[in-house]
């Protein structure tokens, strides 16, 4: 029974400990949202992704951010979204 108990304890630990570190990382990812948003940024960024596809399907780019400001970004951010229709292919 004491042994029972003592393994109860210990997962609850990592439970507590899971959430006050999930819960920490939540505040940086706030942080660093809201400090982007605010003004212009200077990014280094690389394109992940270009689809250009037939005309009725919609270009998706997804570009992955590596600096902002001169500091790293960990984990890197993805950012992805639709580019209006473009009659032409990459490279013209």
């Amino acid at each position: 029974m004491l042994l029972t108990g003592r393994r109860t304890a210990q997962y609850l630990a990592v439970g507590v400990l899971m959430l006050a570190w999930s819960g920490h990382h939540a505040r940086l990812l706030l942080v660093q949202t809201t400090a982007w948003s605010q003004g212009n940024q200077t990014l280094i960024a690389r394109v992940a992704t270009l689809n250009l596809s037939a005309e009725n399907a919609p270009a998706r780019i997804v570009v992955r951010v590596s600096h902002i400001n001169g500091q790293q970004v960990f984990p890197p951010v993805a950012l992805r979204w639709r580019a209006p229709p473009v009659r032409w292919c990459a490279g013209q």
